[in-house]
């Protein structure tokens, strides 16, 4: 297939007028012509990748069957989300345990839609001090055998795990998470600066949700916040305007660069839902107007998916076009270990694109080097 009359975000995230050719399920710049299809007035970007999502469509993945799995991969393709990290809960550990059986079969197996590409795991541990809208009841002090398990039930796909420092279990078990090729990321912390800075030290690289479930920045103690920003690690931010203040977006977009931002939606299972009220784990939610929260005003993670946050990243948080686009394709492709493959349009990696408007709004999807119906 070729792509003609339209821009195209290039590998280096500049847009540029030229054709685009696909071939074998891979991009390039030349071949045969083939098939044509006309995208003049359309803009090409790469295809997002969500690294920090529990669910969609009424599905939570955490406890999911393989059939659920699938439903949720066939509803994210149509949002521009081509590949995820399937995230799960800190919960039930028989459930937990079920869970990663069901999403390292469902890795393996391949699903059509978006694709799964590895698994992110929040939790189980947590500092309970900082459990968000999670049940602090099933958080764990890091154990290596408990890790271990982890990962022979998920048939070795967990990409990333979240750790709160300031239990020292946990701080000690940092080493042992990076020694498997897991991506220790902190988060649902309480820790202060100096501990946090020694965390990353010890090889932890990534922030679960920056500012969300961990102790804040103050300008005599910069808390896990100040200290994650006065580093190298990548920062993962909820951009739907409703967990994070835009100027604090900009902020942060100011301070870091495109490199360490990693747009997500911390989407759980009533994204995609009407307003109403919904259970997730047991425990009584509530949308209204765009927002998931607890029956006590508590934030639920996310309803808004992750193209529709690069949107409002753009159109409403005044990110740069380009910059919005990179930290929610090339940044998390770098963080899960498959930026050779996916996360920028250049030749030879995957034809996974999303095709839109000057509205930002998508006119196709393509897969594989096919378009999604």
């Amino acid at each position: 297939m070729r792509l003609t009359g339209g821009k195209i975000l290039n590998s280096d995230f500049v847009l540029e007028e030229m054709d685009l050719y696909i071939e074998n399920g891979r991009l390039g710049f030349s071949g045969d012509d083939g098939e044509a299809l006309d995208i003049s007035g359309l803009t090409v970007i790469p295809g997002l990748i969500d690294v920090h999502i529990h669910g969609f469509g009424g599905i939570d993945l955490t406890g999911a069957t393989a059939a659920e799995v699938q439903r949720v991969c066939s509803e994210l393709i149509k949002c521009g989300v081509t590949s995820f990290a399937a995230t799960t809960l800190t919960t039930d550990a028989e459930i937990m345990r079920n869970s990663l059986e069901t999403l390292g079969s469902a890795i393996e197996k391949g699903t059509s839609g978006s694709e799964i590409v590895g698994i992110n795991m929040e939790g189980p541990f947590i500092s309970p001090e900082r459990h968000g809208a999670m049940d602090k009841k099933h958080f764990l002090p890091f154990d290596e055998r408990v890790l271990d398990e982890f990962i022979s039930r998920s048939r070795n796909n967990i990409k990333i795990m979240t750790v709160a420092p300031e239990i020292k279990a946990n701080f000690d078990g940092i080493s042992a998470i990076r020694e498997r090729g897991i991506v220790a990321s902190i988060g649902h912390t309480n820790a202060q600066a100096d501990t946090v800075a020694a965390a990353i030290n010890e090889g932890a690289t990534h922030a679960t949700h920056l500012f969300n479930a961990m102790s804040p920045l103050g300008h005599r103690e910069p808390g896990a916040v100040g200290a994650l920003l006065d580093s190298s690690a990548t920062v993962e931010l909820i951009c739907d305007g409703k967990h994070i203040d835009s100027r604090v977006i900009r902020l942060v977009y100011k301070l870091v660069g495109r490199e360490r931002i990693c747009i997500i939606s911390d989407d759980v299972s009533t994204a995609g839902m009407p307003d109403g009220e919904y259970e997730i784990q047991g425990q009584r939610v509530v949308i209204n107007d765009g927002t998931c929260t607890l029956t006590n005003g508590t934030l639920y993670g996310n309803v808004n998916s992750l193209f529709e946050c690069v949107r409002r990243s753009v159109k409403s948080f005044g990110i740069p076009f380009e910059d919005a686009v990179y930290c929610a394709s090339a940044v998390p492709s770098r963080i899960l270990g498959i930026a050779d493959k996916k996360g920028r349009i250049d030749k030879g990696m995957d034809a996974d694109l999303v095709i839109i408007n000057d509205d930002f709004e998508i006119k196709y999807v393509i897969k594989n080097g096919r378009i999604v119906d």
